[in-house]
């Protein structure tokens, strides 16, 4: 089974987006305006990676279990 892990893309995306919150929230203005411009560019890609991932997830959870030999 393939792991269950974003691509390397949606890791990326992720991390520039956690660097422009992290300095945004230090009082950074332009991190502010750049954080806003980069999640409406990134969100529907990230947001359709990380539901993909979260669906295959759950079928992985929800699968039912084996009966037990007798």
């Amino acid at each position: 089974m393939k792991a269950l892990e974003l691509s390397k893309e949606a890791k990326d995306q992720l991390a520039e987006l956690e660097d422009l919150s992290d300095k945004a929230a230090n009082g950074d203005k332009q991190a502010r305006s750049e954080l806003r411009r980069a999640l409406r560019a990134s969100s529907p890609a990230v947001v359709a990676e990380a539901s993909t991932l979260a669906k295959k997830g759950e079928c992985v959870l929800i699968r039912p279990p084996r009966p037990a030999s007798l």
